[in-house]
């Protein structure tokens, strides 16, 4: 299970008792993600909305992008908003619908791939960022590295529970 589907589970378990002290538990997912909201909690906003489908957080996640945006460029005249609701709405959802995520071109009747590459997004599975922008593009890197630093700071948060 990979650390997106783990945090996602544990979201919304419903089996949060404790477990052996050789295993990480639910509850210890959650723990871990409620400590790292302390130190990053717009990265945790953003990973509950996307990967736990908390929509509860969609107004903190504009809201903070927003603030960060309007910090970093204080002269986009009303950009900042439109600019963080498209490319929140394509991170949500960046699949290629052409080849469905797959990245090759679908064979028409039949349940199997073709082997040319999607000419929709290059083979890649993911769709293109509709805004190419300087702030646009920026916004889109500043959410993957939060993603990454939340991960991270998760992952090591659960790797402190197994040091003996």
């Amino acid at each position: 299970m990979t650390v997106k589907e783990r945090i996602s589970s544990a979201q919304s378990s419903k089996n949060l008792g404790e477990v052996s002290i050789e295993d990480i538990g639910d509850i210890d997912v959650v723990r871990a993600c409620g400590m790292v909201g302390a130190q990053y909690p717009l990265g945790v906003s953003l990973w509950r909305l996307k990967y736990a489908a908390d929509t509860r957080e969609f107004r903190a996640v504009l809201d903070g992008l927003t603030q960060i945006m309007d910090k970093r460029w204080p002269d986009e005249p009303g950009g900042t908003v439109s600019t963080v609701a498209v490319v929140v709405r394509h991170w949500l959802d960046d699949v290629c619908h052409a080849c469905n995520g797959l990245g090759y071109k679908p064979v028409p009747g039949a349940p199997v791939l073709g082997d040319e590459p999607c000419d929709v997004c290059g083979g890649s599975g993911r769709s293109k960022l509709p805004r190419a922008d300087e702030p646009a593009v920026w916004l889109q890197e500043t959410i993957a590295r939060m993603e990454r630093e939340v991960a991270a700071a998760i992952m090591k948060k659960l790797s402190a529970t197994l040091e003996f």
